[in-house]
């Protein structure tokens, strides 16, 4: 195979990574996805008491804005806090840089 030939192997492999991760990042940031892949890791509530509930970060889209995922966790505390489960919240993550 020639040296040429390789090159624009390589380019074209290149290329369809960067395809697949960018495709991929907009599934997980779109979609319930990710959600659906960690639903069998997840075990149910439990009606006790906590010191706090930690919101975990979830990613960005955009200029600093939160995807779908993100915005779940942020509506589940929010209502577990009100509730009455827990007196504090913990946010994590912040702006990518």
């Amino acid at each position: 195979m020639s040296r040429r030939r390789r090159v624009l192997w390589a380019l074209g492999f290149y290329g369809l990574g960067i395809v697949s991760v960018l495709g991929f990042r907009q599934v997980v940031n779109d979609t319930t996805l990710a959600d659906r892949l960690v639903a069998p890791l997840i075990l149910p509530d439990t009606s006790g008491q906590a010191d706090v509930i930690v919101v975990p970060a979830a990613g960005v889209t955009g200029f600093c804005t939160p995807n779908r995922n993100s915005l779940q966790r942020v509506l589940l505390a929010v209502r577990l806090y009100r509730a009455g489960r827990a007196p504090r919240l913990f946010f994590s993550g912040g702006a990518p840089k």
